[in-house]
């Protein structure tokens, strides 16, 4: 088939490789110059044509299937292709398409703490001692799992997945499907809360009876996605205790699951700190539990996890001034999640591009 790959970063050539490894005949497009991509065009290793330093539109309508990286806008030559009957995809999309029924999907979305999450999910899995991946918008694209142990049966397949990518999906199907938080982020390309809410929860939208759709119970918008799925539900909560899920007790010293049976783990095994990140973890210890992960491997995860660069990274002590750095942190919700429950008297240095959201939760946040 001949198969167009819109956008040149990591998950575009992963695709291209992919496809081309299995008989597709590849085009890869992108509006970069050329003498922006050469590492890029260096790591397709010549299988697929290229249509650098801009689109054309005779290259979409003419495809069987456009598959989409992450991150790149509607353009008027998708629409011009959705127009011509041609198939637009995500990465993601087209990965799920390969994945084994017998390996269990657990994806990950949210405006933030995704990244955390997934590698927490992903580092818990593997201490299962069961063949894992993880990656998808954090680091290694999902196409790679296709062809590694983890796709099969008593494989864990852990995705994090953008809202960007959920927008051209049609069949991506978790088997379990977590919801963090939708916080005003992407509105430049959203325009409403509506529109970007709608997006993340189409996570739930293709999970059938026997799935299972984890929100976090403090979040209105996310517990009327995962409602409105198919799937059991649960919820977890840094605030107060619920019915079926995770919660964290006074002391916060313990996460809490009910299943409906109670299991207990202590968050003095995290090493990582703030409301926020309780909220990662509590979503990613139910999330491998129904997944069916053993409490054992659960508190092994828990203890070798380290925080990803960037992600409220501990990097130096100076006097006793201690220094994080969250730099990932590009949102107003994100900075605001970031201060809120952190242990210590903090100084903020902060700066970034102004994506249209209401600055309120961080004012509130610093004071």
């Amino acid at each position: 088939k001949k198969i167009l790959v819109l956008g040149l970063a990591r998950s575009g050539v992963a695709a291209a490789r992919f496809l081309a490894g299995r008989g597709a005949r590849v085009t890869v497009t992108d509006s970069a110059h050329p003498a922006k991509l050469t590492d890029a065009v260096a790591r397709l290793d010549g299988c697929a044509t290229l249509e650098l330093g801009g689109h054309r539109v005779e290259s979409f309508v003419g495809a069987d299937l456009v598959v989409v990286s992450p991150g790149v806008p509607e353009l008027p030559e998708t629409k011009a292709a959705r127009a011509a009957g041609v198939e637009v995809v995500a990465e993601i999309e087209l990965a799920y398409r390969f994945l084994d029924p017998a390996a269990t999907l657990i994806a990950i979305t949210g405006t933030n703490g995704k990244s955390t999450a997934t590698a927490l999910c992903g580092t818990i899995c593997a201490a299962s001692g069961r063949p894992t991946f993880f990656g998808g918008n954090l680091g290694n694209p999902l196409i790679l799992a296709v062809d590694t142990p983890a796709n099969g049966p008593g494989g864990l397949v852990v995705a994090e997945v953008a809202g960007f990518q959920l927008e051209t999906s049609s069949t991506f199907h978790p088997k379990v499907a977590v919801g963090l938080n939708i916080t005003e982020d992407h509105l430049d390309r959203y325009g409403t809360m509506e529109v970007y809410g709608a997006m993340k929860n189409r996570i739930f939208g293709w999970q059938e009876a026997g799935d299972h759709a984890i929100a976090n119970a403090e979040d209105a918008r996310v517990v009327a996605g995962a409602r409105a799925s198919r799937a059991n539900f649960w919820e977890f909560s840094s605030a107060r205790e619920v019915p079926a899920g995770a919660f964290l007790p006074d002391g916060r010293r313990e996460i809490v699951l009910r299943l409906p049976e109670t299991e207990r783990y202590p968050t003095s095994a995290l090493s990582i700190v703030g409301t926020h990140n309780l909220e990662n973890a509590m979503a990613s210890v139910l999330a491998t539990r129904l997944a069916d992960v053993v409490p054992e491997a659960i508190l092994a995860g828990m203890r070798a996890y380290r925080p990803l660069p960037h992600r409220m990274e501990r990097v130096g002590e100076l006097g006793d001034v201690e220094y994080y750095d969250d730099s990932k942190g590009t949102n107003v919700g994100a900075v605001a999640a970031a201060l809120d429950g952190f242990p210590r008297p903090v100084v903020l240095i902060a700066g970034g591009r102004d994506k249209g959201g209401d600055y309120g939760p961080m004012i509130r946040a610093l004071a």
